[in-house]
């Protein structure tokens, strides 16, 4: 302690009291990050396979665990990391007043001879994860309980393994790190800067976190919001999830400190949180399409983004309301009304539709960005995840840890080839990334429509997805491949399946389930089924357990059939309406399909006088009012809405969004070098 003091001495400019300032702050960090460390906020995913009691009694003289191999290589589950998770679990409850193990002698003996047998030998990964970011966090928040109870050479051991990726002029994560990698790697050097009091260590890590909290073009946070990491994926609940963790810790500890963060850093975060993470959830479900790799892993953590929200009310107490309000729609807490809205996140081609009774999102790929990615033995079967998939949330639980026993190739809105064999592993990112680039969504706030120029393994298709209040269109046209099927749904089984009568076709044409109706239009086989299906967890994760998993699951597709040459198909969706009322409904008295081509595909929303129209080339419409012709002179996305006299136009061509407003009564209505509406 002398020798740092000394040093600041030589080394700062400026008065004592400065100096003593800067002593102050990084007690105050060290006193913060002690407390988060007892409330188990670590970038770790901390479950146990043991209850404290039994660690006690099982613990070997020598330092370890005889049921944890010390040996494993595990890329992701690494089995080594549960020594230390165990340690990091008898020091919170040694230190924590309410614990019945806390202050006990024979407990801080334990933990003391378990980090002595560590650092001693240091277990290595092969994932080069857990030796540079997870071990190092571990390690940090068992040293900032323990501290006190340590020996110089037991604390020397231990900061030399907290900073295995600070280099001199960058954090090392197979090279300079970036995005949330950088952010863990500097958690890491921060516990070691608490413990020796290092100020300028302190300096470089709080502005390496300035420097990615940031509006990004790489990895990080995106212009819409949504967060890129390992390239051009959405993975805003994966690595995402623990960048809002992460960040907002630093945002905590920082205040009331010579680092704390300026107020555009914390308005960057706080819309990450509110108008990103908020709108790509419901309740306490998080978009799947957003977690990468972590969607094989038995699981989802909400803790990290509660945690975010906790420190963010005190950090950012202006926004107080709004992040409570966020907290409680995540923590399940129906009283808490829901959003309501329509949000295109256009960096990750994806589109929320927010409503009172439920939640709808869609996730195509363009040829800018990545699906997703396997790597670690995870994920090995979401080749097709993101390529024109959707989920419906109304309860949260219709996708609860279904994905061990889902059929791959019959997601949710998915199109593809039913061809039988292995589904390609794309490695990293690796064939992840599309091979289009006309895949866009426009909305107006509350509606909004989104075109495919789908291409994917050999199958070819226009689609395109329209989104109302009570109902959701996808129109299918051109669509041409081999063993084709269109998956509608494939989600647990909650109820009986109800079907209508058969069409003029013999085919059923209206299904209902879970509180969901179901409108087909094709002359196609419509499949039902309502059945056990069989997986486990290690099918999806060579990490997780092979135990089998059987549930019952509801599937409703369309078998196109093989050799497949231009055929179209269209369907509706009715989320949150009563069988008794879909037994009345009837599709046309609300909703007209005005074309579905290789060209143009729109429909005529007649409750709200809404028609929307996705033009893959140039072409002219004819809309439903006063004998109004729409050109498009260009590709582009247009929704066209008429209050009174008056017509609301927003159109994309493809990505600059515009708006007009217009009387039917001029003469003269519109005419641009984009667009043209006109009397025929």
């Amino acid at each position: 302690m002398k020798k740092t003091i000394f040093l600041l001495l030589i080394l700062c400019s400026g008065s004592i009291i400065s100096r003593s300032q800067s002593l102050s702050d990084v007690d105050k960090i060290k006193s913060k990050l002690y407390q988060i460390s007892l409330d188990r906020a670590l970038p770790v995913d901390m479950t146990l396979n043991i209850e404290a009691d039994e660690m006690l009694k099982t613990f070997d003289g020598s330092g370890s665990w005889p049921d944890i191999n010390y040996q494993d290589k595990s890329a992701s589950a690494w089995l080594p990391a549960q020594h230390l998770k165990r340690l990091f679990e008898l020091s919170v409850q040694y230190r924590d007043k309410n614990s019945s193990l806390f202050g006990k002698p024979e407990v801080r003996d334990i933990i003391l001879k378990g980090l002595q047998f560590w650092t001693n030998e240091p277990p290595h990964a092969a994932n080069n994860w857990w030796n540079t970011i997870g071990v190092a966090n571990l390690l940090g928040g068992i040293y900032v309980l323990m501290e006190n109870e340590l020996d110089n050479d037991l604390k020397a051991k231990g900061l030399k393994l907290m900073t295995l990726g600070v280099k001199p002029e960058y954090y090392d994560y197979y090279g300079k790190a970036t995005g949330q990698n950088a952010l863990w790697l500097a958690s890491a050097h921060m516990y070691a800067c608490c413990l020796t009091n290092d100020m300028e260590g302190l300096k470089r890590v709080f502005s390496t976190v300035a420097e990615e909290i940031v509006i990004a073009d790489g990895e990080g946070i995106q212009p819409d919001y949504s967060f890129y990491q390992h390239g051009r994926q959405n993975y805003a609940f994966g690595y995402g999830k623990g960048f809002s963790e992460t960040a907002a810790k630093y945002f905590f500890l920082a205040n009331n400190t010579t680092f704390q963060f300026s107020n555009d850093k914390i308005d960057i975060f706080s819309n990450y949180l509110m108008q990103g993470q908020q709108w790509m959830s419901r309740y306490s479900y998080l978009e799947y399409t957003a977690m990468g790799r972590q969607i094989s892993r038995k699981g989802i953590d909400l803790k990290p983004i509660l945690s975010s929200l906790k420190w963010m009310m005190v950090v950012d107490p202006a926004k107080q309301e709004e992040y409570k309000a966020f907290y409680n729609r995540l923590s399940d807490n129906r009283k808490e009304k829901p959003l309501v809205g329509n949000r295109c996140f256009w960096r990750s081609d994806l589109m929320v539709h927010h409503r009172p009774n439920y939640y709808f999102s869609l996730k195509a790929t363009s040829n800018r960005i990545t699906s997703g990615e396997s790597g670690n033995g995870e994920n090995i079967k979401g080749w097709y995840q993101g390529n024109g998939t959707f989920y419906l949330i109304r309860s949260g639980n219709e996708y609860h840890e279904i994905f061990p026993i889902w059929n791959w190739r019959k997601l949710p809105g998915s199109l593809c080839s039913q061809k039988s064999g292995t589904l390609p592993l794309f490695l990293w990112g690796a064939g992840a990334q599309g091979a289009t680039s006309f895949v866009y969504g426009l909305n107006d706030g509350m509606y909004g429509c989104f075109g495919y120029d789908y291409n994917k393994d050999n199958v070819t298709a226009k689609r395109a997805w329209f989104f109302f209040d009570n109902e959701i269109l996808n129109l299918v046209s051109n669509v041409s491949g081999d063993s084709l099927y269109q998956s509608i749904n494939q989600c647990l089984l909650n109820g009986e399946v109800w079907s209508g009568a058969k069409n003029k076709q013999g085919n059923i044409d209206r299904v209902f389930q879970d509180s969901v109706g179901y409108c087909i239009n094709t002359t196609d086989k419509l499949v039902v089924k309502a059945e056990n299906q069989t997986g486990s967890w290690y099918d999806i994760n060579v990490s997780e357990s092979a135990e089998p998993i059987t549930k019952k699951v509801f599937s409703l597709g369309i078998d196109l059939g093989n050799k497949v040459v231009d055929k179209s198909y269209s369907y509706a969706i009715l989320p949150a309406i009563s069988l008794g009322d879909f037994k009345k409904y009837k599709l046309s008295n609300h909703v007209q399909i005005l074309l579905n081509t290789k060209d143009i595909q729109a429909v005529f929303q007649k409750d709200i006088e809404q028609v929307q129209a996705v033009f893959y080339s140039a072409g002219k419409l004819d809309l439903p009012w006063n004998k109004l012709t729409i050109e498009m002179k260009k590709p582009g996305l247009v929704l066209i809405k008429k209050q009174m006299n008056n017509v609301i136009i927003d159109y994309s061509q493809p990505t600059d969004k515009k708006h007009v407003e217009f009387k039917l009564a001029d003469k003269n209505l519109f005419q641009n070098d984009d667009l043209a509406i006109e009397i025929k």
